[in-house]
């Protein structure tokens, strides 16, 4: 089996976060099965380079700045942990 099929394998059993841009892109052209160099290189450079990857990092940016901002106190993400708090502080204390 093709070490990227196993690693495809890998990455979808352990919920790793791959741009879907990149998991598409490389299904499409079939990379999950080869083995060519060549077929690799054309990727690599076009997501480094190209217009594609320029995209694809603007995203990630997009993505790493609403994480931040998510994580700050006041953000979503802090409310949310928060709030899961006080439910579990208010299931224990009706226990007693």
């Amino acid at each position: 089996m093709c070490p990227l099929t196993l690693l495809f394998k890998q990455i979808s059993t352990q919920s790793t976060i791959f741009p879907p841009e990149f998991l598409t892109e490389t299904k499409d052209r079939g990379m999950l099965e080869t083995k060519d160099r060549s077929s690799w290189g054309k990727l690599v450079i076009e997501l480094m380079e190209g217009e594609k990857g320029k995209e694809m990092k603007r995203k990630a940016m997009e993505w790493k700045a609403m994480a931040e901002e998510a994580a700050c106190p006041g953000g979503s993400s802090c409310k949310n942990f928060e709030n899961l708090l006080a439910d579990i502080l208010l299931v224990q204390n009706n226990k007693k």
